[in-house]
């Protein structure tokens, strides 16, 4: 999974690589997250046969402002995690050393 690129959101049909579909979309429950807030609005309005909500324009803002609060979102995630994990590694280190001490000491 690593290869492939982190999913984004863009009002041009990407398709999916993995389902090997042009056309995709997802939605969840709108109230977890404003992308599919987004998609339930549009798919309301082309099923009912209303003017859709979002231009093409709106999407386009949109996909790129949730694209950043995403991907800064992911960094910080992973800088956090870096941390936790560095500093546990020390702990482990540090105690490690201690036993080799305490037994050379002996």
């Amino acid at each position: 999974m690593l290869w492939f690129n982190r999913a984004t959101y863009d009002c041009v049909l990407k398709g999916h690589f993995g389902l090997n579909e042009v056309a995709y979309t997802h939605l969840t429950s709108p109230i977890r997250r404003f992308p599919d807030l987004i998609n339930h609005y549009q798919i309301k309005a082309f099923i009912t046969g209303s003017q859709l909500p979002f231009s093409k324009e709106d999407l386009q803002n949109l996909s790129e402002a949730i694209n950043l609060k995403n991907n800064a979102d992911r960094d910080a995630m992973s800088r956090y995690m870096m941390s936790k994990i560095e500093k546990e590694a020390k702990q482990a280190v540090a105690g490690e050393c201690l036993k080799y001490l305490k037994n050379e000491n002996v």
